[in-house]
C-alpha cells in the first residue's frame, strides 16, 4: 500500500472569536480581546488564521472561544459551564499581506512533531 499525501485548501470562514495571551483555565482570567477567523481547515479544524496588531512571536500560548454564530455570542455574559468552551493552542506562523499582520494558531495536540 502507498502512502499518498493528502493536500487540502484551507477555507475562508469569518467565525468571531476572543483570545487571550495569558494563562487561565476560565474566562475570568486573563485580558480577552476580540477577533476574526481569516480560514480554517476543511476537514480537520487543527487551527486558524487571524488579523492582529498584537506583537506575537511564533510559539506564544493562546487561548481562544470560538461563537459559532453572533446569538451565541449575545447569549453568553457570564461563564456558563464551559460554554463556548476555551480552546489552547499556540502562534505557529506570522505573515504579513495587504490587509496586515496574519498569526496562525494550531490547537494543542494537533501540532506536528519537528525535528
Amino acid at each position: 500500500m502507498s502512502a499518498e499525501r493528502r493536500i487540502f485548501d484551507r477555507e475562508i470562514v469569518n467565525i468571531p472569536f476572543i483570545y487571550s495571551l495569558e494563562e487561565g483555565k476560565t474566562f475570568l482570567e486573563g485580558e480577552w480581546k476580540e477577533g476574526i477567523t481569516v480560514d480554517i481547515g476543511p476537514v480537520l479544524v487543527g487551527g486558524l488564521a487571524f488579523y492582529t496588531d498584537e506583537e506575537l512571536e511564533i510559539g506564544n500560548a493562546i487561548r481562544l472561544a470560538l461563537f459559532m454564530d453572533l446569538e451565541l455570542k449575545k447569549m453568553w455574559e457570564t461563564e456558563r459551564d464551559g460554554i463556548p468552551p476555551i480552546y489552547e493552542g499556540r502562534i505557529c506562523r506570522i505573515s504579513t499581506d495587504e490587509k496586515g499582520k496574519k498569526a496562525a494558531v494550531v490547537f494543542r495536540g494537533l501540532e506536528k512533531d519537528e525535528e
